[in-house]
């Protein structure tokens, strides 16, 4: 019963992750919403985090290819909530980092259109580096928030171009699509062993003359 709970658990924190972002993006004017952004972005956000963890430990080998496309949708839908929150309520704040922010916005984009024409559909590979990322923004977040500062949303930029790059860097090396690829060297790991794999299966063959 555990094992099951824990299977169908990552579905549970994508769905949820991607409706607390509709809820700030349709509730953007609602004093509520806006009193009680804070700690729906830090769930969220921490949804995020644990659903990797948590595929990962429980093989995300074993999961349905769809779980990948509701990752990067909920993905899509809550940080953009986030993002549309802090130029509305926190614009003079974040006004000398809109280009960085922009600039991962428009690199996101990027990779996700690079994942669609190389394999068809969006990727989900939950990075370590992503994780790194996903921490440094709820703390930057929580600083602005609370103290009105933003260094921590700085090194949080930085952080994000180096996943997202890193994110692009792995579906250039992948041989075919894969999900909970932890880092650049596990898809380079595995692209290796896909060419073992090809080279035994198709074994020599004689060279017509």
């Amino acid at each position: 019963m555990y094992d099951l709970l824990m299977y169908y658990l990552p579905f549970i924190l994508i769905l949820s992750r991607g409706l607390i972002g509709l809820i700030i993006l349709f509730g953007l004017k609602n004093p509520f919403i806006r009193l009680h952004f804070l700690p729906a972005f830090v769930t969220g956000a921490s949804f995020d985090i644990l659903d990797g963890i948590i595929c990962r430990t429980y093989g995300g080998s074993h999961y349905p290819l769809i779980i990948g496309k509701l990752d990067s949708y909920a993905d899509f839908v809550f940080y953009l909530s986030a993002f549309v929150f802090l130029l509305a309520y926190h614009k003079n704040s974040i006004d000398k980092l809109k280009y960085f922010l922009f600039g991962i916005l428009i690199l996101q984009i990027i990779s996700w259109i690079y994942s669609l024409i190389k394999f068809g559909s969006l990727t989900s590979y939950h990075p370590y580096s992503a994780k790194v990322w996903g921490v440094l923004m709820i703390a930057g977040i929580i600083e602005l928030c609370l103290i009105n500062k933003k260094r921590i949303l700085f090194i949080m930029c930085i952080a994000g171009v180096i996943c997202i790059c890193e994110e692009i860097a792995i579906t250039y090396i992948l041989p075919h699509k894969q999900t909970n690829v932890e880092s650049i060297f596990k898809a380079v790991r595995i692209q290796h062993d896909t060419s073992l794999t090809f080279k035994h299966v198709k074994g020599p063959f004689p060279i017509e003359k």
